[in-house]
Parts: C-alpha cells; sequence; structure tokens
C-alpha cells in the first residue's frame, strides 16, 4: 500500500522540486497513476504539506483515496487560495497561515473547531457535518435583558412604546 505522503515525497523528492509544486490534486494523481498502469487508490493517513510553500490548491476528496486523510499540515502553504479535503477524517485543521485562502470545504470530517480569524479572503465556505458543538440556547435571564434594552432604545429615541405594542398584538 501507498500512502499520499509517500507518492508525493517520489514525485517531488528534494524540497526545490517541492517548491516548485502549485496544486495537489487527488484525481490528477489518480489519472497520472492509472496512466502507469496503476489503479490502486492511494491511502489517505498523515499528509504534512509544510514542505510546500508555493501550493495554490490542494484537492483531496475521500472518494478517491482508498482510506481517509487523519491528518493535514498545511501550516506553511501561504500561498493557498483553494483546499479541499471534504468527506475524511480529520479532527484538526490549522489554517492560520493560509491568508490567501479564497475557498474552503472541509464538511463531513470529525472538526470540532476552526479558526477562520486570519482568513479574510474567504469566499466560498462549506463546514457542515462536522462536531462543532452546538450553539447554547439564549437563557431567560439574557432574554429578559435584551428586550429591557430594547424598550430603553425605544423609550430613548422617544417612540411610542404603547403604540408599537398596539402594533405588534394587532
Amino acid at each position: 500500500m501507498t500512502t499520499i505522503q509517500e507518492y508525493l515525497n517520489g514525485k517531488y523528492p528534494t524540497l526545490q522540486d517541492k517548491k516548485t509544486a502549485k496544486k495537489i490534486d487527488i484525481r490528477e494523481i489518480n489519472e497520472e497513476r492509472k496512466d502507469q498502469g496503476i489503479t490502486e487508490k492511494l491511502e489517505g493517513e498523515n499528509l504534512d504539506l509544510s514542505e510546500y510553500p508555493n501550493l495554490k490548491k490542494i484537492w483531496i476528496e475521500r472518494g478517491w483515496l482508498k482510506t481517509c486523510l487523519i491528518d493535514l499540515n498545511i501550516s506553511n502553504c501561504k500561498e493557498l487560495t483553494e483546499l479541499d479535503c471534504h468527506s475524511n477524517k480529520l479532527t484538526s485543521l490549522d489554517l492560520t497561515n493560509c491568508y490567501q485562502l479564497k475557498n474552503l470545504n472541509c464538511g463531513c470530517n470529525l472538526l470540532t473547531s476552526l479558526d477562520l480569524v486570519k482568513n479574510h479572503q474567504l469566499e466560498s465556505l462549506s463546514i457542515s457535518d462536522n462536531n462543532f458543538p452546538k450553539p447554547k440556547p439564549i437563557n431567560t435571564f439574557t432574554k429578559l435583558y435584551l428586550c429591557l434594552f430594547c424598550l430603553l432604545v425605544l423609550f430613548y429615541f422617544g417612540l411610542d412604546f404603547l403604540f408599537l405594542l398596539k402594533l405588534y398584538v394587532k
């Protein structure tokens, strides 16, 4: 069994070779292997792409691998604009250095958190079907506080509360 990491290490054996890579697309990799007479899909497991600083696109969907990715390191991929790693078993994904990221699809994984604070270029985001915690419901005290705040705002701006209440009740 060959992992995607082993395949990439063979295709890009030196650091200089890794710096020339702009795209890693599992579909294209499978086509290259098919042209070489290899039909077996690559294993996912762990993939460290931190030595590929000039990658712009990473597309590694589970359906094109024999087994899921469980770890993906893209910590040094500062040029990355597109990442599609959906339908794997990733539990974490560090995007803090991916400042150029525009398209992210990491749905159908096992993520419990995702920090997108530094990803100001995002245009497309798909994060459904992960293990993110459900938001806590607003408690009664918070609801009361919000109602009182709204009343104060209405009073402050001189709006007739009884008039608004009559409109609401109708």
